[in-house]
């Protein structure tokens, strides 16, 4: 039977053995990147065409670690031919295959949709009910005021809280809150 402390006290130990990977082996990978970007061999996939974008190749990687998983649990008494490519090692590299996603992820969502602040979206079109993309060039957060951006006046979102938003018929995220309040 296993108790939650016993599982709390594995994550803790796994979770903090995968950090320490990420610490010495990240020194390995991009050497002269560290600064720029750590992450940049996560980029490579879309570069090369292989996939569309970061995560999806991640998400690549992260199938690999997935087969492995498969192959290396199928009979458990049977050692891997890699000593230190165990089980346990593959879980913990999985583990910050996803934190690498999360990342990549939401620098995608970043740039994709600029209206985002903390992983929330601050503005909405009214018309279609999807945040504002980078084509809409909008600030970047509700409550900005800005005028004149990118050679354009700018509107007040339409129910007058002073908020400044670029595109007309819009409401901005704080007042659509208060609307279904």
């Amino acid at each position: 039977m296993t108790k939650l402390v016993d599982v709390l006290a594995i994550h803790e130990e796994i979770c903090n053995k995968a950090r320490s990977v990420i610490k010495t082996k990240g020194q390995d990978y991009n050497r002269g990147q560290q600064e720029k970007d750590t992450l940049f061999n996560m980029s490579v996939a879309p570069l090369l065409g292989i996939v569309d974008n970061v995560p999806q190749g991640i998400l690549v990687r992260l199938s690999d670690k997935f087969m492995r998983l498969i192959s290396l649990t199928k009979d458990p008494l049977e050692n891997p031919a890699v000593t230190n490519e165990s089980v346990r090692d593959t879980i913990e590299d999985t583990i910050n295959y996803l934190v690498y996603l999360y990342i990549k992820y939401e620098e995608e969502r970043k740039k994709a949709i600029p209206s985002l602040v903390d992983g929330e979206v601050h503005a909405r079109n009214i018309t279609n009910d999807k945040p504002f993309l980078e084509s809409d060039n909008i600030p970047k957060q509700c409550g900005l005021n800005v005028s004149n951006i990118n050679g354009r006046d700018n509107d007040t979102c339409w129910c007058n809280c002073g908020c400044i938003i670029q595109t007309k018929n819009t409401i901005c995220a704080k007042c659509e809150e208060n609307a279904s309040n």
